[in-house]
């Protein structure tokens, strides 16, 4: 398994809160030759993961389908195809990890994590 490249990061503080509580955060990684766009939003008291795989114009077609897995604490996981260039979301519970099965090798995709 490799590491997914962390390119860029921010970060959205709620007032009154410390530095280490991000209630809304984007990241950009490299991965192989796409670069995946994740965020955190909050809907209501749900936080959902949503992103792209950007891959860009004129490379070659994928082989494979691109799996996102999401392994969530008590070791279950949610699998979902996603289609490059597309935006797809997940929900995403505190102490989640993420993988990126992309041309048949897997990233892992380390996500902020809050301390509150």
């Amino acid at each position: 398994m490799k590491q997914a490249v962390l390119i860029l990061s921010s970060e959205k503080i709620p007032q009154g809160k410390r530095p280490a509580t991000p209630s809304e955060w984007n990241r950009l990684y490299q991965v192989a030759d796409c670069y995946l766009d994740l965020g955190l939003r909050l809907e209501g008291t749900q936080r959902v993961l949503v992103g792209h795989l950007l891959r860009p114009e004129g490379a070659p077609g994928l082989g494979e389908p691109v799996l996102i897995t999401l392994k969530k604490p008590d070791g279950s996981q949610l699998q979902k195809e996603i289609t490059p260039n597309l935006p797809f979301q997940l929900p995403l519970e505190e102490g989640c990890g993420l993988e990126l099965t992309l041309e048949g090798t897997t990233y892992w995709v380390p996500l902020p994590q809050s301390t509150a």
